[in-house]
């Protein structure tokens, strides 16, 4: 009877765990998922973790998913991030985003162009290892593609001539307030657009500093914005702050 209670009792744990991440899971709104839990995941789910966002991380090794749980409180899924139905359980219709940081070029791909076609708004981050593999990335549908061995490179040569400015970034990126650069979108409709930046008056909703607008998502950037800049609709203002000083603007320019 002892051995009959274990293995019932033990059914009826995986059963409403089971149960309770489904539940999280058609909660998930606007959200981001990672696809791949090893180191480039791990560091994904961190910065996610740490500024905020609802995520969910795709991993198929239990080994890996061990490892993920001493990070903190988050959503992972043990599945196979290229499968349709994996991704469909993780909301991916009503995702904001997806990056896949599987350790395979050609894993990445099928990763890509399921994802894509199950969601032509989402904007999809790659990871590639070889370059040569970069337009077949984003010619699947990839928004974006990061090669390490070329960001790796950069990384060298901004620590070669730019020693401070890599230093900043790396303190920034440490700090334990979370302090990023950020992006937020006006909306046509708010009573901000047609405003200046001096009238809008944003710093007495959160305490941020506002060091670059951009008029439209293929424009350039102007930097250091003045007072007298009018804003419109559709633009991008780029801002240094905390996440909960970006979670009160945000309400603010989304009410």
């Amino acid at each position: 009877s002892s051995v009959t209670a274990f293995v019932v009792e033990g059914d009826l744990t995986r059963l409403l765990e089971g149960r309770k991440m489904e539940k999280r899971l058609a909660e998930l709104s606007a959200h981001y998922i990672v696809c791949g839990g090893g180191e480039t995941g791990r560091h994904v789910a961190e910065e996610l973790l740490q500024t905020r966002r609802p995520f969910v991380v795709v991993e198929l090794d239990p080994l890996r998913i061990e490892r993920l749980k001493s990070l903190g409180d988050f959503l992972i899924l043990q599945a196979d991030a290229s499968d349709d139905d994996t991704l469909l359980r993780v909301g991916i219709e009503r995702a904001q985003g997806l990056v896949t940081t599987m350790p395979h070029d050609k894993d990445n791909l099928l990763v890509v162009v399921t994802a894509r076609q199950l969601n032509s708004q989402l904007r999809i981050i790659a990871r590639c290892t070889e370059p040569h593999n970069q337009k077949k990335l984003l010619k699947a549908g990839a928004d974006g593609v990061v090669v390490q061995t070329r960001i790796g490179g950069l990384r060298m040569a901004s620590e070669l001539v730019r020693p401070a400015v890599v230093g900043f970034l790396d303190t920034m990126l440490r700090d334990r307030r979370a302090v990023r650069i950020e992006e937020v979108f006006l909306p046509a409709g708010h009573a901000v657009i047609g405003k200046t930046l001096g009238q809008a008056d944003l710093k007495s909703v959160a305490d941020i500093n506002i060091i670059a607008t951009r008029a439209t998502a293929d424009g350039g950037f102007h930097y250091n914005p003045h007072g007298d800049l009018v804003l419109q609709a559709g633009m991008e203002l780029i801002v240094i702050a905390e996440p909960q000083e970006m979670e009160k603007l945000r309400k603010r320019l989304q009410g």
